[in-house]
């Protein structure tokens, strides 16, 4: 892709939806919170620095420009029957519509049984084997 006009800083040059896409099960193992349908951090960097290091009084410089997340805080969502969380009532509902209806565990969440509880708990034995 090339430019033939300058670009401000901050701007956005290109966006699409995803047909597909899907958090690294390693990213929920640590608690990693994004949006189940476009991906997009739930998280500022400061609260993921906190999470991952384990110290709850670590503060970043330039904390003040995860502005964009505290926004979005205020539209999040979550699924009713499992809890996936979403960054807007749209993500949510366009999630549903084309696959979390069928892969939503619901009260199966946890059920060692369910096939997708054993290839969550396959992929977990990989990681740890690795």
């Amino acid at each position: 892709m090339f430019a033939n006009k300058d670009f401000r800083e901050g701007e956005v040059i290109f966006e699409e939806k995803p047909l597909v896409c899907s958090q690294f099960l390693w990213n929920s193992i640590y608690k990693y919170t994004a949006c189940g349908a476009c991906l997009k951090s739930l998280e500022t960097a400061e609260e993921m620095a906190r999470r991952l290091s384990g110290n709850a009084s670590l503060e970043l410089p330039y904390a003040s420009k995860c502005c964009e997340i505290m926004r979005l805080r205020q539209k999040i969502v979550s699924c009713h029957r499992c809890q996936a969380k979403y960054c807007s009532e749209e993500c949510r509902q366009s999630a549903w519509d084309q696959y979390h209806r069928t892969l939503c565990l619901g009260e199966n969440k946890g059920d060692p049984s369910h096939p997708l509880e054993q290839l969550q708990e396959a992929w977990r034995l990989l990681q740890s084997s690795a």
